[in-house]
C-alpha cells in the first residue's frame, strides 16, 4: 500500500455472507477493495478509485468511513460538511450530500429489511453549537437524501466525542462523551424512523472522565462494547435490556 492508511475496515457482502472483503482509504483519498480468494490463495483487488474531489475544505477531524451493515453503500466524512456516498456495486456514481452544521460522528441506523433506503444517524452541532442527533435517509437511485429528523433527546455540549448504533434486540444509539455516556433507545413496537422521536434516554457520569476515541462491539447484538480513551485504559460498557 502506497500511502499512510486513514480507515481500514473489515466488513462481510450480501453476496458473499462467509467471506470478508476489506476496505482501504489512505490520507489522500485513495481507497480499494480487496479479498482473499481461498480458491487461488492469493489477494485479489475488487475495486479501486480515488475519493478527492476538487471543491470543499478537508475535515480538521480524522477521516471517517462507515459501511451499510446492508452492504448498499460506503459513507465518508473527508470534508467539511460534506458526506460522500458511494455504492457498493461500484457501478453507479458516488455522490456527495450536505450537511450544514459541523459534523462530529455519522453511522448507519441499522434496518431489518434489505430493500429500504440506508439510513444514517448524524451527530452534529445546531445554531447554538449544542450538538443534535438527525436521521438522514439516502436515495441512492436519486443521489438525494431526505432533510432529515431530529432525535428526540436532549442536546450534547462540546465534549461529546462518539455515536454508537445498535441493531436489534438493542435498537438502540450510544452518545459517548468526556463526562457523560447516554443510551437512546427507539420505542418499541414503531416502524422506520418514528420510534426515535419519542425514545427512552439514560445518562450515566463518567467517572473519571476520559477521552475516548476508539470503541469495539464485544458482542454482535452491541450488549458489550469495549472503550478505549486517550490514557490507552480499555472498558467494557455493558448494556442490559429490560
Amino acid at each position: 500500500i502506497y500511502g499512510r492508511v486513514s480507515i481500514f475496515e473489515l466488513f462481510l457482502t450480501s453476496f458473499q455472507p462467509l467471506q470478508h472483503h476489506l476496505w482501504i482509504v489512505t490520507e489522500r483519498n485513495q481507497m480499494a477493495v480487496i479479498w482473499w480468494n481461498t480458491q487461488l490463495q492469493q489477494c485479489e483487488t475488487i475495486a479501486t478509485g480515488d475519493l478527492q474531489d476538487r471543491i470543499g475544505r478537508p475535515t480538521d477531524q480524522s477521516s471517517r468511513g462507515i459501511i451499510d451493515p446492508n452492504g448498499s453503500c460506503y459513507v465518508l466524512h473527508l470534508y467539511d460538511r460534506l458526506l460522500k456516498i458511494v455504492p457498493a456495486d461500484f457501478v453507479h456514481e458516488s455522490f456527495n450530500i450536505r450537511i450544514d452544521s459541523c459534523i462530529r460522528d455519522v453511522q448507519f441506523v441499522h434496518s431489518a429489511s434489505k430493500q429500504a433506503n440506508p439510513v444514517l444517524a448524524v451527530l452534529a452541532a445546531e445554531e447554538n453549537e449544542m450538538f443534535q442527533i438527525r436521521l438522514v435517509e439516502l436515495s441512492l437511485s436519486e443521489k438525494d437524501s431526505s432533510d432529515g429528523i431530529r432525535v428526540g433527546c436532549p442536546a450534547f455540549d462540546d465534549s461529546v466525542l462518539l455515536l454508537i448504533t445498535l441493531p436489534a434486540p438493542m435498537e438502540a444509539m450510544v452518545v459517548i462523551g468526556e463526562y457523560q455516556i447516554t443510551c437512546i433507545q427507539r420505542t418499541a413496537g414503531t416502524k422506520g424512523t418514528a420510534g426515535w422521536t419519542n425514545p427512552h434516554v439514560i445518562d450515566i457520569a463518567v467517572d473519571p472522565p476520559g477521552i475516548f476515541g476508539a470503541y469495539g462491539l464485544v458482542d454482535s447484538d452491541g450488549s458489550r462494547i469495549l472503550l478505549g480513551d486517550h490514557r490507552g485504559r480499555l472498558y467494557v460498557l455493558v448494556l442490559e435490556r429490560k
